[in-house]
């Protein structure tokens, strides 16, 4: 049979897909732009089903099950890591957060949470009758080796990408509908401070590093700063608008991109520099022992708040869950694992309390509800806009020091004072002239 047979005779309305979902499914639609959000709505909207539940990643797109409590019943959420639309939801409680490494994400929807269901976006059939992930898609893509319903939505304005698990046949899927919309878009605005702390952080950025810069303000800033450089690679689960022009502007070896996922500014990736992003799955791309593997390679992301210890959360504020544990500990180790490795976690260092009072987000010790997403032995290097401390298998006590001198210097004083009352500095032989405690505010 013509493989145009096999499409239409797989394509049908939106509800009709829908209908194949059954009680008791486990739908995983993936995350990062690669979300069928009008599929879903569809299966929400149906009150002859029970106990479905949607589990993704990163979701910035809102659906009913996050939103309507109408459907909260019936169909629940699982989110490996709070995207935008899933912390909006999350108040309403229809959202189970969890906490999965990346690179084990995959294993987790398979042997954990038992998805049977694959529901993703893709594109047009091309002249072979294969559609594709698209640019979003390509790192949950083996989701759909396992899952017995293959259940996709076509959007024409979704990318045809090449490499690993890219494609899919249309013999090979379960049924197809449409829906034409545009991309999400991601425009991450850089602050002052996020200027501050790149200015701290790019001198660890050298020429033929391999680099994976994360999500936000912080870490586009930080890109931006190393137009300078020659001959970086990119290995990183997600490229966004600065590291695409780094690519633009030769600063990346354009053999050298590999990624999970794009996200921009406009929602697309533009046709000159597409054809050098090697995509492939999130299991791979976040794969520590793998990526440690690469010599020189430096992992770049932000976190919340650190102790004077060096442990680090960076996925809950106030003890509510903001975001979740993504590939960060995976690139920390992978780092570690890298000969000539670093890995550099970056926060403000300070932030409002919810009067409006400042706070250092370097504490004596991780308030009551914080957890901790990288512990002290794996961190290198921790930056704030007055320095980068270097911790690596430091002494408890040379951490506190490190960390105390890029503190803001308004808690400098407290901070050295509480790390002699725990213990964490000997009372002995504490030594405050090792504390700056005259630099000037930023």
């Amino acid at each position: 049979m013509d493989w145009r047979e096999i499409y239409e005779s797989r394509l049908m309305s939106v509800e009709e897909a829908a209908s194949l979902v059954s009680s008791g499914d486990r739908i995983f639609i993936g995350g990062g732009g690669s979300t069928p959000a009008a599929l879903v709505n569809a299966v929400c909207a149906r009150r002859d089903i029970r106990d479905v539940r949607v589990i993704s990643a990163n979701g910035g797109t809102d659906m009913a099950c996050l939103s309507d409590p109408d459907c909260f019943s019936r169909v629940g959420t699982v989110s490996f890591f709070l995207g935008t639309a899933d912390r909006a939801g999350l108040p309403l409680g229809n959202v189970e957060p969890a906490s999965v490494h990346f690179h084990r994400a995959l294993r987790a929807v398979k042997d954990v949470y038992r998805a049977n269901v694959h529901m993703v976006e893709v594109t047009e059939p091309d002249e072979e009758g294969y559609l594709y992930f698209g640019v979003r898609g390509v790192c949950w893509s083996p989701a759909a080796h396992w899952c017995e319903k293959r259940v996709y939505q076509i959007n024409a304005n979704q990318q045809r990408t090449a490499g690993k698990c890219s494609r899919i046949h249309v013999s090979e899927v379960t049924a197809l509908c449409r829906c034409d919309h545009e991309l999400s878009r991601h425009n991450y605005k850089t602050s002052p401070w996020d200027e501050l702390i790149a200015e701290q952080v790019a001198p660890l950025v050298r020429d033929g590093d391999t680099l994976q810069i994360g999500f936000g303000g912080l870490p586009n800033a930080i890109a931006y700063r190393l137009t300078d450089r020659k001959n970086l690679g990119i290995r990183s689960e997600v490229v966004t608008d600065s590291m695409l022009e780094l690519m633009r502007r030769g600063v990346v070896d354009r053999e050298r991109v590999e990624a999970g996922f794009v996200i921009t500014a406009t929602g697309r990736v533009d046709d000159e520099l597409l054809p050098f992003i090697k995509l492939a799955p999130i299991n791979e791309i976040n794969d520590p022992f793998e990526v440690g593997r690469i010599e020189n390679f430096v992992s770049v992301n932000s976190c919340l708040m650190c102790d004077l210890t060096g442990q680090v959360c960076s996925e809950n504020i106030h003890g509510r869950q903001y975001s979740g544990t993504g590939g960060q500990l995976d690139f920390v180790r992978a780092a570690a694992l890298s000969k000539g490795g670093r890995s550099v976690l970056c926060l403000k260092s300070t932030h409002s309390r919810r009067d409006g009072t400042l706070e250092s987000s370097i504490r004596a010790a991780l308030p009551e509800g914080a957890v901790v997403t990288t512990p002290r032995t794996d961190v290198m290097y921790i930056a704030t806009e007055y320095g980068v401390a270097e911790l690596f298998d430091q002494t408890l006590e040379e951490r506190a020091y490190r960390l105390i001198n890029i503190a803001h210097p308004a808690f400098r004083g407290p901070l050295f004072d509480e790390a002699v009352e725990r213990g964490i500095i000997r009372r002995a032989k504490a030594d405050p002239g090792r504390i700056d405690f005259r630099a000037a505010a930023k």
